[in-house]
């Protein structure tokens, strides 16, 4: 199996008047993460926990999988944790060296030009090539953040139409390639692919904060059963059933849901016991 995690820093929002009363998610063209969450699933993830603040750092660690409560030398590394080779495409200099202590390999995207901002194109480019290599790659995709503090809701919306653009759709064009073990009995057992996309926290373009809202995901791929057809948005991901609220066990059940028994337990917005219904 391979598999792929696109974040989207500070990717989701609330809506915006300047926008229709839609958020920057909703408002996009996004083809490419469309079509993940309308063959896939659709969710919202705590990217932190209460007691911390929804920082780069802390949510980083949630969406690499370790717990943003414990001290990195109490984690195992990645790979023995998962049993996945990984790398990680960042123009993030803080996040990829969280990735580092985890033992997520940091690859640095090369030809990063004036016109490419925040290096999506180069980091669309090296995550693709970075899939013959490692079982899984994580882009990790700056610009819309930047945005959301400068108050520019617009330019949100074209950050994220730019990291659909130039990383979502080349990595999925290229996941493909590696063949459905679901349809293809002749697949070998090395087949298959999944893609995550997901918002690593939500900044408010209205007042620059950082704020607790959970953040929307989407995944697709290999033994991901499609329940409703939505977009990946926060409203969509609020109106379903499918909420990981401990931000770290998201890569746990992106990577074996349905495969083997996930140690995650997903759980209502509620106090009460989750269930996810099919």
């Amino acid at each position: 199996m391979k598999y792929a995690a696109v974040i989207l820093a500070g990717g989701a929002d609330e809506s915006i008047g300047e926008l229709e009363g839609r958020t920057p998610l909703e408002t996009a063209r996004t083809p490419a993460l469309d079509e993940v969450a309308k063959s896939g699933r659709v969710g919202l993830v705590a990217t932190a926990p209460e007691e911390l603040t929804p920082g780069v750092e802390v949510c980083a660690r949630a969406m690499l999988g370790m717990d943003p409560r414990l001290d990195i030398g109490q984690m195992d590394s990645f790979q023995n944790r998962y049993d996945v080779s990984a790398c990680l495409v960042a123009t993030d200099a803080s996040v990829a060296e969280i990735a580092r202590q985890l033992g997520v390999e940091p690859i640095a995207p090369g030809n990063l030009s004036s016109g490419d901002d925040s290096g999506v194109r180069a980091i669309g480019d090296a995550a693709t090539t970075a899939l013959d290599s490692y079982d899984l790659v994580i882009a990790w995709a700056s610009g819309a953040d930047a945005a959301s503090l400068a108050g520019d809701a617009q330019g949100k919306v074209e950050a994220i139409e730019r990291i659909d653009a130039s990383i979502v759709s080349p990595i999925l064009a290229r996941l493909r390639t590696f063949g459905d073990p679901e349809s293809d009995r002749l697949a070998g057992p090395g087949a298959g692919w999944r893609l995550l996309a997901c918002a690593d926290r939500t900044i408010e373009c209205a007042t620059g904060e950082t704020t607790r809202a959970p953040a929307p995901f989407a995944m697709a791929g290999a033994w991901v059963r499609s329940v409703v057809e939505h977009p990946m948005d926060e409203r969509h991901a609020r109106g379903g059933d499918l909420f990981i609220d401990r931000g770290h066990e998201l890569m746990e059940y992106f990577l074996y849901s349905a495969i083997r028994r996930p140690r995650v337990r997903r759980r209502a917005r509620s106090s009460e016991a989750a269930h996810e219904r099919a």
